[in-house]
């Protein structure tokens, strides 16, 4: 987790639903090192997101822009 801690820019972190390689830890790890990046689970998919639910990804990839 120390490399998250080095970000300084506002990050978005995929999750893909069936993945679990990052877990509720992991998740929970970078958030505690790195509060600004955001993640997001997107349902439906495996390890290729945008192939799996593009329409979600594209969505929560705007929402993130938006804020930012």
């Amino acid at each position: 987790m120390p490399l998250f801690a080095r970000i300084a820019v506002p990050t978005l972190l995929v999750k893909a639903e069936l993945n679990a390689r990052l877990t509720a830890e992991i998740a929970a790890e970078v958030k505690a090192v790195a509060p600004q990046v955001d993640l997001v689970e997107v349902p439906g998919s495996g390890h290729h997101v945008m192939l799996d639910n593009p329409a979600v990804l594209a969505a929560e990839i705007r929402a993130f822009l938006a804020r930012h």
